[in-house]
């Protein structure tokens, strides 16, 4: 992603857009967290201000462990590795984004229960109780 870091000069900048989806997502998990905490809401409601953001950080670390993998460069802490250590490390982030990714998903179901929605082709509490 490319910014202007200093107008007066018109010197661009560039940013990994997967940098910008990590502060988006945190941007989004402070939002949501005030929201709730400011508001009396059911704690339920946590999962997808949690869940979401996690998500989000998954699916950026699959993504920038793959192409680590893929291009056997990484570029993490201020330090450029290439070969074998950053296929490794690439390949550790990509599992990492893979878990992360199921934790939210295990999570916005874990809501869905919550929420006490029927499955579909399960009958209404109502059906079930009249056929007793």
């Amino acid at each position: 992603m490319r910014y202007l870091a200093q107008p007066s000069a018109r010197i661009f900048r560039l940013r990994p857009v997967y940098t910008v989806i990590y502060a988006a997502a945190f941007v989004v998990l402070l939002l949501t967290l005030a929201l709730i905490a400011f508001n009396p809401v059911e704690t339920r409601h946590i999962i997808p201000a949690i869940a979401i953001p996690i998500a989000m950080f998954g699916a950026c670390d699959i993504a920038d462990g793959w192409l680590s993998w893929r291009t056997s460069i990484d570029r993490g802490w201020r330090t450029l590795r290439r070969g074998k250590a950053a296929r490794a490390i690439g390949f550790a982030r990509g599992l990492f984004g893979i878990a992360g990714v199921a934790v939210a998903i295990i999570g916005l179901l874990a809501y869905d229960e919550m929420a006490g929605s029927p499955r579909p082709g399960t009958p209404s509490p109502k059906i079930a109780a009249g056929r007793l």
